[in-house]
């Protein structure tokens, strides 16, 4: 940490993880895959909003684990 900026780095790193695991998702999901012809901002959107759910729904299941 700089500490100079301790929460900004802090947040940094958080972001950039987030990013990993996203982009891990991305590459590993298939549901999406198979579903209609979807051009490439449609498919993008639903595959985020599906990261998004699955992110939120993992995070309530373990909310003690988050505070």
């Amino acid at each position: 940490l700089d500490p100079a900026r301790p929460a900004l780095d802090l947040l940094e790193d958080l972001l950039s993880g987030i990013r990993g695991c996203w982009l891990l998702y991305a590459e590993s999901a298939t549901e999406l895959d198979e579903t209609e012809d979807l051009d490439e901002e449609e498919w993008q959107k639903r595959r985020t909003a599906a990261f998004f759910a699955e992110v939120r729904e993992e995070a309530a299941a373990h909310r003690e684990r988050l505070l």
